[in-house]
This record gives C-alpha cells, sequence and structure tokens, in this order.
C-alpha cells in the first residue's frame, strides 16, 4: 500500500520525543503516526538550503525516488519526515537509496530499543512518570534547609 504524504504544515513540527537520523544526504525525523495504521511522510528542500526551484525540485524528486525503493524499510506506526541536504544534487541514484535504507534502519533500530526499554521499566515497576517536565528545575528531596541545618550540627557536636 502507497503511504500518503504529509500536507499541513502543523505535521511538519517536531518534538524531543521524534527520532531523528542524520546522514550526509539528508536527515530523516519519524514520529508517531497522528493514525495508528495510517501512516504518512513529508519531503521538503528548503530555500535556505536550495536557492533555485529547480534544485528545489530535483532534491524533492530524488527524495521521493529513493522513499519509492526502500518502502518496505518504513514502520506503519510512524510519519517521516525527510529533509533534503545541499550534497544531494551530486550524489547518483544507487548511493542516496543504500543511504536512505541505512537511515530507515538505524530509526527501526532506535524505535525498537526504545520500545524495548519501556517495556522493561514498566513491566519492573520502577519506572514512575514524572510529573515535571524536562528542562525544569527539579528540587532535591534530601538538599533542603533543613536537611543542611541538621547536618551542620550533627557535625558540629561531634
Amino acid at each position: 500500500m502507497k503511504r500518503k504524504t504529509i500536507r499541513d504544515h502543523k505535521d511538519f513540527r517536531t518534538s524531543l520525543s521524534d527520532y531523528k537520523v542524520h546522514s550526509y544526504n539528508m536527515t530523516v525525523r519519524a514520529k508517531k503516526a497522528k493514525i495508528p495504521g495510517d501512516a504518512r511522510y513529508g519531503v521538503f528542500a528548503t530555500k535556505r538550503v536550495f536557492k533555485l526551484a529547480v534544485n528545489r525540485n530535483r532534491a524533492k524528486r530524488m527524495l521521493r525516488d529513493w522513499i519509492a525503493f526502500n518502502e518496505d524499510l518504513m514502520l506503519p506506526d510512524l510519519d517521516y519526515i525527510f529533509v533534503a541536504e545541499e550534497p544531494m544534487l551530486t550524489r547518483r541514484r544507487d548511493p542516496g537509496r543504500r543511504e536512505m535504507g541505512y537511515s530507515l534502519s538505524k530509526i527501526a533500530y532506535i524505535h525498537k530499543k526504545r520500545h524495548e526499554k519501556s517495556a522493561n521499566k514498566s513491566r519492573t515497576g520502577k519506572f514512575k512518570p514524572s510529573k515535571f517536565k524536562p528542562g525544569k528545575f527539579r528540587p532535591n528531596k534530601f538538599k533542603t534547609d533543613k536537611f543542611k541545618k541538621d547536618k551542620f550540627k550533627q557535625k558540629i557536636s561531634k
């Protein structure tokens, strides 16, 4: 079954939980599919990298060809975003296909590892979702002022 393409701009947005693999010709990002079983892909070549529209169109056409060749390596529960890089215009078809196959298999490997890791944590019962968001300050339970004062008093009394 042929995959649909991502058309909506907000679906191209990325988050920290996305999988990302950077190679010489492209960057491949993957995230959970919005609708399970209805995975899509998106291709883009920016004006910042490719100044001429001819080059942007050629880069997108090459990416679509490589995607069609490696479609069987794409996981059905992930949406993929392919970002073209400048060196891709000098690349031939076969090396590009191999490189994309390598990137897709790397994403599949990372996806598998993350799922195994989360499954192991949930089985053992040690994993508890944090109520703090990443990047925010997490107060340490044991380093409160009272704890420091008690430690200081113990040192003095000895």
